[in-house]
């Protein structure tokens, strides 16, 4: 598994994103100038191409001609040779004793042929115990090991390229995000700078008339602070002042509750003509 590397803020895979995309950007813009070499290089090689073929194939036509002469000569000259040296008269007894019967199956033996392809000296060469012997399995596993070792080396090594450029593209990444950033934070900055100037503007001849509030607030911070003593008189005043209170409520209670009771005691009664 592939570790990515440790960011602060943003994921290290948008990063990896943006250095790509400024990759491509970069190859993009490299474009037109790549395309114009091309085409300087196809117009100026494709004249050479064209006048050195061009004298190339004046020079194979002329020289095909002159050895196509040369052969037609030979090929006369040849004819005319064998002509003179053919004998008159084609013995046909010399023919038949060139190309002999006997000779022949002399030579195309079935015997020699059964020697040459004698069973025993197949199974000899094909031997299953040599085969056996030349395919042993610890060769082959170590041959499966070196394969193995070797293709865990390339997978370890593509797997460091990836990292490297994996990493790569996250430090491109972030410094395009960086750059981003900051020219936002520029731009937020001149903003509330102008602002706070035309704040300042509109807030100086206002403020003005206001200082005397501040000669007016002096006396009430030059009020005295109560003593300890005095803080201790109050709190010691305030529990009498509640007993007195209740006292006084007491006596109120009682008379409100006696002129209550007989108001519940009385009741209706009905004439006795009902």
């Amino acid at each position: 598994m592939m570790t990515q590397p440790k960011t602060n803020r943003i994921p290290a895979p948008l990063y990896a994103a943006a250095g790509a995309g400024e990759l491509a950007l970069e190859q993009l813009r490299k474009l037109p100038t790549v395309v114009s070499e091309l085409r300087d290089r196809v117009v100026n090689d494709g004249g050479r191409v064209v006048t050195d073929l061009g004298g190339k194939a004046v020079i194979t036509g002329f020289e095909l001609r002159q050895k196509a002469n040369d052969t037609l000569r030979t090929v006369n000259q040849s004819t005319e040779s064998l002509r003179q040296k053919a004998v008159p008269g084609a013995d046909l007894h010399k023919l038949r004793e060139v190309a002999d019967v006997n000779r022949l199956r002399e030579v195309a033996d079935v015997n020699r042929l059964r020697e040459v392809a004698d069973l025993h000296k197949l199974r000899e060469v094909a031997d299953a115990n040599r085969l056996r012997g030349a395919a042993e399995l610890d060769r082959l596993r170590e041959v499966a090991t070196r394969n193995a070792a070797v293709v865990v080396a390339g997978a370890q090594v593509a797997q460091e390229r990836a990292l490297a450029a994996y990493g790569a593209l996250v430090a491109r990444g972030e410094r395009v995000v960086g750059a981003g950033v900051l020219e936002a934070a520029e731009t937020v900055n001149a903003d509330i700078e102008a602002t706070e100037a035309t704040v300042e503007e509109v807030t100086e001849p206002t403020a003005e008339p206001a200082k005397p509030t501040a000669t007016t607030a002096e006396p009430a911070a030059k009020t005295e602070v109560p003593s300890p003593t005095e803080v201790a008189e109050i709190v010691e005043a305030k529990p009498a002042a509640r007993k007195t209170t209740r006292a006084k409520a007491a006596p109120r209670q009682a008379a409100a509750k006696r002129t209550a009771a007989p108001a519940k005691a009385t009741r209706r009664s009905r004439p006795a003509a009902e």
